[in-house]
């Protein structure tokens, strides 16, 4: 079987860091928003959707020096407060050890920034060139080209898939891409009610401590492999 992971909000702890930056900016534009609507409208989903709906606001485009100061800011921030989600190099290095599953990341992150924040957080050592994009596909979250491109590039049928994803937009793509998807709640942008959203948007099961991974991958692909009627 193969896990697929999403990155931030589940291996790194991004989530509301980057909303708060760009709240900040978006403002320093004229464009008022806060961080909290910025988690709820775009957290899964590309960066640049974001941006995009900034310019039709705006009724103009960005400068390339807006957006690269911004994203130079960020890339800063990042390099001295990003973390791991607590416990999740624990439960990868046991997935390592005991090679019962094949593991992967496809993330929504623009690639290039999605290998930088793996790197910083020391997590990349686990994935090598098993670290995939929505960049590398036509459609991002909640469509699901990049859960489908990860799982055809690690060799595995969807029905073979089980992904780990914290947002809404993930949890529609694994739905659309026919894989089994489990919720994670322990990044520091989860509000109140969401496990309930995700659980209703096809989720199979939601956690919030990320040691408890292990014992519900078991779980669930046993059933998985059994065809349970009931899971």
């Amino acid at each position: 079987m193969l896990i697929i992971f999403d990155c931030d909000g589940v291996l790194i702890d991004s989530e509301l860091i980057c909303a708060q930056v760009e709240a900040e900016d978006a403002n320093a534009l004229g464009h008022p928003i806060t961080a909290q609507e910025i988690l709820e409208n775009y957290v899964g989903r590309p960066s640049r959707l974001l941006w995009e709906a900034i310019e039709n606001d705006l009724g103009a485009p960005l400068t390339p020096d807006f957006m690269e100061r911004h994203k130079t800011r960020l890339a800063q921030i990042f390099a001295n407060e990003l973390e791991q989600i607590e416990g999740v190099a624990n439960v990868l290095n046991q997935l390592q050890e005991e090679k019962r599953h094949s593991f992967c990341v496809a993330s929504s992150t623009e690639k290039s920034k999605l290998i930088a924040n793996l790197k910083t957080t020391a997590l990349f050592e686990f994935f090598g060139e098993n670290v995939f994009s929505a960049s590398e596909v036509a459609r991002p979250k909640p469509h699901p080209d990049v859960f489908l491109f990860a799982a055809n590039k690690m060799g595995f049928a969807p029905e073979e898939c089980l992904i780990i994803e914290d947002s809404l937009a993930g949890i529609r793509a694994a739905k659309a891409a026919n894989i089994k998807s489990i919720g994670f709640l322990g990044a520091s942008h989860i509000q109140t009610g969401h496990g309930s959203e995700l659980t209703a948007n096809g989720a199979v099961q939601v956690f919030t401590n990320m040691l408890a991974l292990p014992a519900i991958i078991a779980r669930v692909s046993g059933a998985m492999l059994r065809n349970d009627a009931n899971f």
